[in-house]
């Protein structure tokens, strides 16, 4: 994908956004950043939201994974038939940025951040099915 690394580093701000709450400004963050490409500006800026949200993460001597940014080889290493659902997200998590960005949404939905979380896990064909589902009805209200 051209996102990887901005991929990677929006589920860790997920993590701490589960942790702590999110804000309009994690909304923001998250929304811009899925229609970037690649940049190490746009990454600074997820890491930013990210420390914000959980100021301990950025100093932390012993790290528990929770907030790091999730390694996207995993991504690649995993079953074609999984990359493409993944695929599918990211394209359904993109659509959803652009209704975001539009304004045609006042805030992200709450899907948007279940699913950069399961991002990192492997996911069924039930997962997968209950995400895509619930993608389609936002597009269904906008």
């Amino acid at each position: 994908m051209r996102n990887d690394k901005i991929i990677g580093a929006l589920i860790g701000l997920v993590g701490a956004a589960g942790n702590s709450g999110w804000t309009e400004k994690t909304d923001q963050t998250i929304a811009s950043a899925l229609l970037q490409e690649d940049n190490d500006e746009t990454i600074e800026e997820i890491h930013r939201e990210k420390y914000r949200l959980s100021p301990g993460c950025s100093t932390c001597t012993a790290p528990c994974g929770n907030t790091s940014d999730y390694d996207m080889s995993c991504f690649w290493n995993g079953s074609l038939e999984e990359q493409k659902r993944k695929h599918d997200i990211i394209n359904e998590l993109q659509q959803v940025a652009e209704q975001y960005n539009s304004g045609k949404l006042k805030r992200l939905p709450e899907v948007c951040f279940r699913a950069l979380a399961c991002f990192s896990y492997g996911m069924d064909e039930a997962a997968y099915e209950s995400l895509m589902s619930d993608f389609h009805n936002i597009a269904e209200t906008v």
